[in-house]
């Protein structure tokens, strides 16, 4: 089970960006809380795919704020590049189940909320 998932350490004071955090968390919660049974079936797929979905959209929102707040380029190319990092570790999950190796969920979880969380604290917290 996550259980530092959405907590005091993840709380931004834009509230757009505080609903999106609060449901990325909630989804990697049902995750660990086993409502996703197989990791190698149909069901997982989707829940990775929606959560893809739902971090580009959370990212994009970021970049898209810093952009208007006037963050130089050199910062906003770093937090870009942390959020393609942040994608890729998500497909390289996908394209592992996809290939046979099925990873624990509560392994997949708490790496999601770990790094997720340590996002969040290095860099939302400088900007947001």
């Amino acid at each position: 089970m996550v259980t530092s998932t959405h907590n005091a350490s993840t709380e931004l004071s834009i509230a757009l960006l505080q609903a999106q955090h609060r449901e990325i968390f909630s989804a990697i919660q049902r995750l660990a809380d086993h409502q996703i049974q197989d990791t190698s079936g149909e069901e997982f797929s989707l829940w990775m795919t929606s959560f893809l979905a739902m971090l580009s959209e959370h990212f994009s929102a970021e970049e898209n704020l810093m952009v208007q707040q006037g963050v130089d380029n050199a910062n906003l190319a770093a937090v870009k590049n942390e959020h393609n990092r942040l994608l890729g570790m998500q497909l390289s999950i996908m394209d592992s189940m996809m290939y046979g190796k099925h990873l624990p969920i509560d392994l997949i979880a708490k790496q999601l909320a770990t790094e997720l969380t340590t996002h969040i604290a290095e860099h939302d917290h400088k900007y947001f």
